[in-house]
């Protein structure tokens, strides 16, 4: 499924989900965490934005890498029951950096993206150390037959610390030549937006295509999509915690007329 095109604005509307079970704030119920990522799912769809990306966001504190078996299994489950009611390219995120859980739900549920914060970085976070996985992810996805699973790699990602003086150019320069689909450009915290210095830098650099990864918002989009190809929009379009229809098509409607 072809999902960059030119001429052509790529939306990634984000499916928080609510704490999974074997998180620290799972309250007991997987059918209600269930039935509101599948609501934010088809609200997100509805309203116009051209993919998804589900994530564990209310896993917090996040492991870093290695995830219980319990959770796994819970977000595949939930993956499959938003693909199987959505016809728009479907991604996963597992927080933090757990790019095995990534591919492995992306390849059995038949996603088409992960996000992967760790590809080319040594990133400190707040629960530990994450070494570049770039190598092994690679390897994973093959093993797997998951090669039309494409990886969007972050650089340099929101709420980390990278190690090292490689700017972030640099870092995208690697994730490109390490074969990563697509570069992801994020704001130090969420719902902050890079600098417009930054993506035209990161754009100049790689044969890839470039994704504002944070704090895009109807205000900012048009100086940061004349020149990025793409976003990943979250804290933008919600209230109160879950999707509001309302917020997605005014920064839909803005976005059209780029």
């Amino acid at each position: 499924m072809r999902m960059f095109q030119e001429g052509k604005k790529l939306v990634v509307g984000m499916v928080h989900l609510h704490p999974l079970p074997g998180s620290p704030r799972f309250d007991g119920n997987l059918d209600e965490v269930a039935e509101a990522a599948l609501e934010d799912a088809l609200a997100l769809a509805d309203e116009g934005v051209d993919a998804l990306l589900v994530e564990n966001y209310g896993d917090v504190p996040y492991l870093t890498r290695k995830l219980p078996l319990l959770t796994v299994v819970a977000m595949a489950h939930i993956v499959d029951l938003i693909k199987s009611k959505i016809v728009i390219p479907l991604g996963i995120n597992v927080q933090f950096d757990a790019y095995e859980a990534e591919l492995v739900i992306a390849t059995v549920c038949k996603g088409n993206f992960v996000r992967i914060e760790g590809f080319v970085d040594t990133l400190i976070t707040d629960t530990g150390l994450v070494t570049p996985c770039a190598a092994e992810c690679l390897r994973l996805r093959r093993q797997g037959g998951g090669e039309k699973v494409a990886i969007w790699a972050d650089v340099q990602v929101k709420e980390t610390q990278p190690i090292g003086n490689r700017n972030i150019v640099a870092a995208a320069v690697a994730a490109a030549k390490n074969l990563a689909d697509a570069i992801i450009v994020t704001g130090s915290a969420t719902g902050s937006a890079p600098a417009a210095k930054t993506l035209k830098e990161v754009k100049a650099a790689v044969d890839r295509p470039v994704l504002v990864g944070s704090g895009l918002t109807p205000e900012n989009a048009p100086e940061l999509l004349a020149i990025a190809d793409g976003a990943i929009v979250g804290t933008a379009l919600k209230t109160g915690g879950r999707i509001d229809r309302r917020k997605v098509r005014r920064l839909m409607e803005v976005i059209r007329k780029l």
